[in-house]
């Protein structure tokens, strides 16, 4: 259906967004808000990879058998595997 411009009385499309004649606005194109679902996840990796950097770090810097760190770097690889699936979601 074709509708006319109220500045320069061209015919135009209902459904164009401004008028090719003069340019004048005809109706708000809707906006969509993008919304990100990888954030839980990437929070959940980042708490996995400060705890994982506090355990290796006291266990290094205390007189442990070195077991501690071990599953503090595990928790730091398998925070940064978390983040990264939640920043690519």
């Amino acid at each position: 259906m074709l509708t006319t411009c109220p500045d320069c009385n061209q015919k135009i499309s209902e459904s164009a967004t401004d008028c090719p004649g003069c340019g004048r606005p005809m109706k708000r194109a809707k906006v969509q808000r993008v919304r990100r679902v990888g954030g839980v996840w990437e929070a959940a990796g980042t708490v996995g990879i400060l705890t994982g950097l506090t355990m290796t770090i006291s266990d290094v810097a205390g007189s442990g058998d070195g077991t501690f760190a071990a599953l503090g770097m595990l928790a730091v690889v398998v925070g940064l595997v978390v983040f990264l699936v939640g920043r690519f979601m």
